[in-house]
């Protein structure tokens, strides 16, 4: 069992498994062992470095496994539930020649904000909701030029919910 784990480790990366053999062996030369020179305290040193050995291994998988991920976020509308959801670059980018969603801040003399969210999707349905709550209105001024916008609405068109929020994996716009 034992050396198919180390058989395990030297197959994801012998670089860092040579290195931590070396580390581990300069270490003990310059501080006495914690373990007897028994059979147990042999063993003890093994297990303590295979559970070391593997959750290295496990951190250089799966950050091999997450890195470079992209997704393309279609404009979506549920009518029924009352739900929009879409990102900028990829409605920008799409080829339907319907696809897009925006929301924006707007202010009147008066100082007070209104904030709405406007989207059509790639059959061309299309929903839109208002609000002046302050809260909602502070999400819409964080939108960013490659955000991801989703929002909702109730019966009378004003919006429960919005979300904006960015990330390295959303498609950004093309010219």
């Amino acid at each position: 069992m034992s050396l198919d784990l180390v058989g395990i480790f030297l197959v994801a990366d012998c670089r860092v498994c040579a290195l931590f053999c070396v580390i581990h062996i300069e270490r003990a030369k310059f501080r006495p062992s914690p373990y007897p020179i028994t059979l147990r305290g042999i063993k003890s040193m093994q297990n303590r470095f295979l559970k070391i050995s593997l959750l290295m291994a496990v951190a250089l998988f799966v950050n091999t496994a997450i890195a470079g991920v992209k997704f393309s976020g279609n404009v979506y509308i549920d009518a029924v539930s009352r739900y929009a959801y879409g990102s900028l670059g990829t409605a920008r980018n799409s080829a339907d020649g319907y696809s897009w969603v925006t929301c924006g801040v707007q202010s009147g003399t008066t100082g007070s904000m209104y904030a709405s969210c406007y989207a059509v999707n790639a059959s061309g349905v299309s929903a839109s909701c208002g609000t002046t709550n302050a809260n909602l209105v502070a999400v819409v001024a964080t939108l960013e030029g490659d955000s991801s916008i989703s929002f909702q609405w109730d019966s009378s068109g004003l919006c429960t919910y919005i979300s904006v929020g960015q990330s390295s994996a959303a498609e950004p716009k093309k010219p």
